[in-house]
This record gives structure tokens, C-alpha cells and sequence, in this order.
């Protein structure tokens, strides 16, 4: 099985800054993809397809996420527990789920248990955190990536290739490694 580099769909479920600066950016490096949105709330909904982060969003999540290759979750980590639920059983063979939450070993064993037979999981941590929406926050920053011993080397690659196409430097990190170095920030 083979995950491409380059997804032609992506999905980004939770729409606040972060999302919507991820959403710009990869606008911005790879106008060609498309791009759908899944916020609980619909002001940040409307907002982030009004700014151009998102082509469109969907209320219901299994809508936004149909036929992406990746799915971004760039949420809180108490909300991606819920939302990987939610999405099991409903990705596609091949998808590759990430995140941009602050600590990653609860995310590598709740997506061991709640992952799509087929989907992988790549965590995932920008480090650049912009004050409001911006595409171009990533330039140059690090973004740390977790893989476990079980991720897809395709999977990961996915994920480097969307950390790269927003400018970003992927730092590779044990998740255990990760969380240690959060906690000491």
C-alpha cells in the first residue's frame, strides 16, 4: 500500500487560528489542492472559507473528511480522542490522520485503539503557534513529528511532504521523547 506524498484532497478538522493558518499555508504552497474544513462551530466555519484557509467546510465530519488523503486534526488533545472516534470506521484505506496537539502519547495509543483498519496515524506538532491566522507562520519554524516503530514510511512521508510544503523543518521525535521536552518548556 502506498500513501501519496501529495495528497489532491485534505481535510482539517477544527478551524481557530492554527487551523486556518495551516489551511493558508498549504493554500499558498500547492494552490492545486483542495481543501475542506470541519468546525463544530460555524462562525470559524465561515471565517476560515471566507479567508480563503478552506475551499469548503462541512457540519458533519464524516462529510469533510470523505476522500481526503490526509486528515489534520488541529485540536485541543482532549478533542481528538472524541474526533478520532468519531472517524473510526470512516477513513478510507490509505488516509493518513495527523495532529498539531502539544503531547503525543495519549494521541499514539488512542489512535492504535480508534484508527480506521487501513488509515495511519502520524503525530504531529507545529511549534510556530500564531497570535492570529497567518500562512506564512511556519516558514522556517520546527515542526515535530512523532512516529512510532508501526507508522507506514509512507505515512510519514505524507507528512513531511505537507510539514516542507509549508516551509516548515520536520524534527523527528520518540513520542515519549516529545512529551518530556513539553513538559520541561
Amino acid at each position: 500500500m502506498t500513501v501519496p506524498k501529495r495528497a489532491g484532497r485534505v481535510a482539517i478538522v477544527g478551524l481557530g487560528t492554527l487551523g486556518r493558518s495551516l489551511g493558508l499555508a498549504l493554500q499558498a504552497s500547492t494552490p492545486d489542492l483542495e481543501i475542506a474544513g470541519h468546525d463544530r462551530e460555524p462562525d470559524a466555519s465561515r471565517e476560515a472559507q471566507r479567508s480563503g484557509a478552506v475551499h469548503r467546510t462541512h457540519w458533519n465530519l464524516i462529510s469533510a473528511v470523505e476522500g481526503a488523503s490526509l486528515v489534520i486534526l488541529a485540536l485541543p488533545v482532549a478533542e481528538c480522542l472524541a474526533t478520532l472516534k468519531a472517524l473510526k470506521g470512516n477513513l478510507a484505506p490509505g488516509t493518513v490522520v495527523t495532529d498539531t496537539a502539544p503531547l503525543k502519547q495519549p494521541l499514539v495509543r488512542w489512535a492504535a485503539a480508534e484508527m480506521s483498519d487501513g488509515a495511519h496515524y502520524v503525530g504531529g506538532h507545529p511549534l510556530a503557534r500564531p497570535a492570529a491566522p497567518d500562512g506564512a507562520a511556519f516558514a522556517r519554524s520546527t515542526y515535530c513529528l512523532t512516529p512510532t516503530d508501526d507508522s507506514l514510511p509512507a505515512a510519514v512521508d505524507a507528512v513531511v511532504g505537507m510539514v516542507e510544503s509549508i516551509g516548515a523543518q520536520p524534527a523527528f521525535l520518540d513520542p515519549a521523547e516529545h512529551d518530556g521536552l513539553m513538559w520541561t518548556l
